[in-house]
């Protein structure tokens, strides 16, 4: 299997997601997802798919956002939730899809939001 971390790291200046893996004994990465100067990314969650992919959501106190980081390399990130967007999740279920939760104040109070999508293609 491979082990997945995420976390925000300011060690550059800006606040960024990092993602490494553990695959076959020996650590990739870090590899910085986010790479979004003058933003906050922050509050990374991942959760592994079929085929030892992550599957990584976090946000930037305004969108949510989403990556799929695979052996070969990571998507572009993709915001899926927009306004004021915190406190988020992800999971991947055994039919390989994808399902992320998050609150966001935009629509004038705070609610609850979920997208999902297909492995490969990510939530929506």
């Amino acid at each position: 299997g491979v082990v997945h971390i995420v976390w925000h790291d300011n060690s550059g200046g800006e606040w960024e997601i990092h993602h490494a893996a553990l695959r076959n004994g020996a650590w990739d990465g870090p590899r910085n997802l986010s790479n979004a100067p003058a933003a906050v990314d922050c509050y990374a969650h991942v959760a592994a798919g079929p085929g030892g992919a992550a599957h990584v959501v976090w946000h930037d106190y305004h969108r949510l956002f989403y990556a799929r980081v695979a052996a070969n390399g990571a998507t572009s990130p993709v915001a899926v939730g927009g306004g004021k967007a915190k406190d988020n999740a992800v999971c991947v279920d055994v039919s390989g899809a994808v399902h992320a939760v998050w609150q966001d104040r935009s629509p004038g109070s705070w609610n609850v939001f979920y997208a999902s999508g297909r492995v490969g293609s990510g939530p929506r």
